[in-house]
């Protein structure tokens, strides 16, 4: 027994815990910086292994946990065939986010269904969990998914222009991509002025590629010109 659960109960809960935890992790992640995949991969992970172990307890009917176990793992299986075999490809990236935000909404609402059922003072105030403060928990957490959902799923949006956006741009002067501000600025641009922008790019490498040409020619002209009047000036005393 592990503080009063048994070793199998417990490493559910383990899991359970690590789901949330890194599901938050990646879905608060740096707007402009790394990806998180290590993490990513830890959210999917552990919270199959919480569905998958869900089946495992003895029970003698179908109860609401097992239901929302199946949701879970479908849902399961959508993300990671969006991440990992379609790799974020087009409307897939928004089907990753939402399913990712889904599944942890999920574990949310499980662990506030278990800490009403197994806390001893929340369960005195829901003891069947139809009570208020239950139904007013659970609607908050929907609530604030809801709008934590629609929130990822435009910084993806956003992520992902600021990619193209970056790609038709190309590098800066150091050499490098741009940055986070740069790229957060450049999302803001319409199609009429990405239009500009690769029209620009076009005449930058024109005029890139022409330049050297056009300097070699300016630099020759005065030394020509220094050439004849040295000529004439010997020239001329020469005949003196």
């Amino acid at each position: 027994m592990i503080f009063g659960m048994t070793t199998f109960t417990f490493v559910h809960v383990v899991l359970s815990l690590i789901g949330i935890f890194s599901g938050f992790i990646v879905m608060f992640g740096p707007v402009a910086a790394k990806r998180l995949d290590g993490w990513t991969a830890t959210f999917l992970v552990s919270t199959v292994a919480t569905s998958v172990t869900g089946f495992l307890f003895p029970f003698h009917r179908f109860l609401p946990s097992h239901a929302v176990g199946i949701v879970s793992l479908l849902v399961l299986a959508v993300a990671l065939l969006a991440r990992y075999a379609l790799h974020l490809a087009g409307a897939w990236r928004w089907a990753y986010v939402i399913s990712a935000m889904i599944v942890l909404y999920l574990n949310v609402f499980v662990l506030i269904a278990q800490a009403f059922q197994k806390v001893p003072a929340l369960k005195a105030m829901a003891p069947t969990q139809s009570e208020p403060p239950f139904l007013v928990t659970q609607l908050f957490a929907m609530v604030l998914f809801v709008v934590l959902t629609i929130a990822a799923a435009r910084r993806s949006a956003q992520r992902k222009r600021a990619a193209a956006i970056s790609k038709l741009v190309g590098p800066d002067a150091d050499g490098e991509g741009l940055d986070g501000v740069e790229a957060g600025f450049l999302v803001e641009l319409d199609s009429g002025a990405l239009c500009k922008i690769e029209r620009q790019r076009s005449l930058n490498g024109f005029y890139k590629q022409f330049t050297p040409s056009l300097r070699q020619t300016n630099d020759l002209r005065p030394q020509r010109g220094l050439n004849g009047r040295a000529g004439e000036v010997r020239l001329r005393i020469g005949r003196s």
